[in-house]
């Protein structure tokens, strides 16, 4: 059992975990908008994602790499590979596509390390981290794809950017009230400000909001009914989440809500139920 563990844990801290959902976010873009992304853009995706993510939680420590134990290695020999892969597949994405990349790019390491050398990095600008990472997934899961398919910004594509934007802040704030006893009070985050209840209020808004805007745009019951159960799975983790859930309730299980969500969209669009 410790052996599985060691592994899932792995998996989890390499950020290979978070890079799948990541991926499988771009999946269910595709399928919404009835685009198909090339494999190199998913490896691109996957290898940005698992650099940019360790990049931001172990930059700091690499001054320490003489002491660091067999699980940093093999984390930075993951992060090694996933930066080769994301620098070749770069090279073959669209131009537009790879400004927004760079866009992507930017904000990452604005979220890491203190802009120009003396303002705050912007995880520690108070009550800022949530947005910054919402428009991060809506730059890499909706824009990005769209760019690289040559497809056009329309309503369809602004109303599924809205909806991703809405859906990561709820999670993230799933992921606020896990750490609410752990988080520096400076971060401002929204449990902090409002309290658990209010908080989970205001994401319980939010879905509502974002189950609004589902209504203007997609015509498809069948999907429409997938994105509603979603939905009611998210607001079944917000309102069971409190500080005292083990870290697995978000990094393993809240995590694998894309990947629920691709299956069934795919299900839904092969007509098996």
């Amino acid at each position: 059992m410790s052996v599985v563990k060691s592994i899932v844990d792995f998996y989890i801290r390499s950020s290979i975990h978070v890079a799948f959902a990541v991926v499988c976010w771009i999946g269910v873009t595709d399928l919404l908008l009835g685009i198909n992304s090339r494999i190199e853009f998913y490896l691109f995706a996957f290898g940005g994602t698992v650099i940019g993510y360790n990049a931001i939680k172990f930059i700091s420590l690499l001054p320490q790499h003489k002491h660091f134990g067999l699980t940093m290695k093999l984390i930075l020999i993951a992060s090694a590979i996933s930066l080769l892969v994301a620098s070749l597949t770069f090279m073959m994405l669209s131009t537009a596509s790879q400004v927004a990349a760079l866009l992507s790019l930017v904000l990452v390491i604005g979220y890491a390390v203190p802009l120009l050398g003396k303002w705050p990095n912007f995880r520690n600008i108070g009550g800022l981290k949530i947005y910054i990472v919402a428009l991060c997934y809506v730059v890499v899961t909706v824009l990005l794809p769209v760019l690289n398919n040559s497809s056009v910004i329309d309503l369809e594509v602004l109303y599924l950017a809205i909806s991703r934007f809405l859906m990561i802040l709820v999670l993230v704030l799933i992921f606020d009230i896990i750490d609410l006893n752990t988080d520096s009070p400076f971060l401002k985050t929204i449990p902090q400000t409002l309290g658990l209840r209010k908080a989970k209020v205001l994401a319980s808004v939010l879905l509502a909001v974002l189950f609004a805007t589902q209504l203007l745009w997609i015509s498809d019951q069948r999907i429409l009914e997938v994105n509603v159960l979603i939905a009611a799975v998210v607001a079944v983790f917000l309102w069971f989440a409190t500080p005292k859930r083990p870290g697995y309730y978000t990094q393993l299980y809240l995590e694998s809500l894309p990947m629920l969500w691709l299956l069934l969209l795919h299900f839904c669009k092969n007509h098996y139920f």
